[in-house]
């Protein structure tokens, strides 16, 4: 009887196992502190629940099937680590990705100059200084994680802008978009020009809700094995169930 419990525990957790189940937080201090990122992220998901690294993590640890949402924090003086991080890992990135993870970059930069990252680019250095913001329609319709309003302000609420291919724009700064994103394979990039939300007047609502809004997007919420991966389940399985009755005869 015991063997038979610890053989159906085997294959329920094998065919429940979620794909994406974690989240992640890429950040190294930016705006001289890793704090807001740190409580968005608390509000999102509940305290302590996603893992966070600096710019030194190996990338297939961050980037592993295990992981559902990534957030990369490049803003402040720390745009030269994230856009090396992610010109030396891209095809790892992308990939994860185009399975069917959820990516949020942002990076309110001051002097690096534009980056093109998949099908969306953050403006050079300050591209859009702006102290204040305004949602768009598809903003308002998906930033309903947390009561923010639809036009706030901060000091300064963004720094750079976002252009691209394909993207939905979520919110209008000075003089462009600096919230936007867009599908990639069976996943999700947004690109945000947002500084953490220590500047913003209204709070870490607007923040929260990017978050909230990227991860909930990607196609990696839970697994559903291939034919082909459930047959060779099975025939392992039938081995192990024939195995335990030899044992047991």
């Amino acid at each position: 009887m015991r063997f038979k419990i610890v053989l159906l525990g085997a294959i329920a957790s094998v065919l429940s196992a979620p794909a994406f189940a974690n989240s992640v937080l890429i950040q190294n201090g930016s705006w001289g502190t890793n704090v807001p990122n740190e409580n968005d992220m608390n509000a999102v998901f509940g305290n302590g629940n996603y893992s966070e690294y600096g710019f030194n993590v190996n990338p297939l640890t961050a980037f592993s099937p295990a992981n559902h949402f990534v957030f990369i924090e490049g803003g402040d003086g720390q745009e030269a680590n994230f856009q090396n991080f992610l010109t030396a890992n891209q095809t790892t990135i992308l990939n994860w990705v185009h399975n069917g993870g959820s990516l949020l970059l942002q990076e309110a930069g001051w002097t690096a100059g534009a980056y093109a990252f998949g099908p969306g680019t953050i403006g050079a250095a300050e591209s859009d200084l702006s102290s204040c913001g305004t949602l768009t329609g598809a903003g308002a319709a998906a930033f309903t994680f947390t009561a923010t309003p639809a036009s706030q302000c901060g000091n300064y609420l963004s720094h750079d802008d976002i252009t691209g291919t394909g993207l939905t724009d979520f919110m209008m700064a000075s003089l462009g978009v600096n919230v936007a994103g867009a599908g990639y394979g069976s996943g999700y990039i947004m690109f945000s020009g947002l500084t953490d939300s220590e500047f913003h007047y209204s709070g870490g609502g607007l923040n929260q809700d990017v978050i909230a809004y990227t991860a909930d997007q990607g196609g990696g919420t839970a697994v559903t094995p291939e034919p082909g991966t459930l047959g060779l389940l099975g025939s392992g399985l039938a081995g192990l169930a024939g195995l335990i009755r030899r044992r047991l005869a």
